[in-house]
């Protein structure tokens, strides 16, 4: 009689292998799936930066950020190489005096919703800009996301569209205290 070569227990290691194996594999899949959800759940439209004027460092990016998916996702930074630092502002009105602050915690994107960046609310600051954007450039931009990761767009450089009659052109002239040294909200 022929005797098999691996006793009951070498069988049933080899079963919780497999097994092990399988839902390893299934939870890399499903994972994969919502990544690639998760990336395509957010769209990133009209990215744009105003021009600066000559001997500034400070300049203000906007986009508009859609989130089609079923959970909540949030912008928790942004980057580019043309700025020092780069930070997610709120501008507000309080008594008659807009104040700008940055939002350390991000900007959550709600299922379904939308986030509108624009002049006299939230924006992109950049911060120690070596060369000043000049109207007709375009700017790389690295956004950062709890859900989609990291995304990459265009800001195109142009004034506001319709005109710029708000909030002007004077970005640049805004007394940012944090930017030398100074922490929490500041007049503008």
């Amino acid at each position: 009689m022929a005797r098999a070569c691996c006793g009951s227990g070498a069988r049933d290691w080899f079963a919780a292998l497999t097994g092990s194996l399988m839902a390893l594999l299934i939870a890399g899949t499903f994972a994969a799936v919502a990544d690639s959800a998760s990336e395509e759940a957010i769209a990133i439209e009209e990215a744009w930066a105003r021009p600066m004027p000559t001997g500034r460092e400070l300049g203000a990016g906007y986009v508009t950020l859609r989130n089609a998916g079923d959970i909540a996702d949030r912008l928790v930074a942004a980057s580019t190489p043309r700025a020092e630092r780069t930070e997610l502002h709120e501008t507000t009105v309080i008594d008659d005096v807009m104040r700008m602050r940055p939002l350390d915690g991000g900007i959550e994107i709600e299922p379904g919703g939308s986030i509108e960046m624009a002049p006299g609310g939230l924006h992109i600051m950049f911060l120690g800009v070596a060369e000043p954007f000049s109207a007709g450039e375009r700017i790389e931009l690295r956004l950062e996301f709890e859900q989609a990761g990291e995304r990459t767009v265009v800001l195109e450089v142009r004034a506001r569209p319709n005109g710029d009659s708000h909030h002007g052109n004077t970005h640049g002239d805004a007394d940012h205290g944090h930017a030398h040294g100074e922490e929490g909200d500041h007049a503008h």
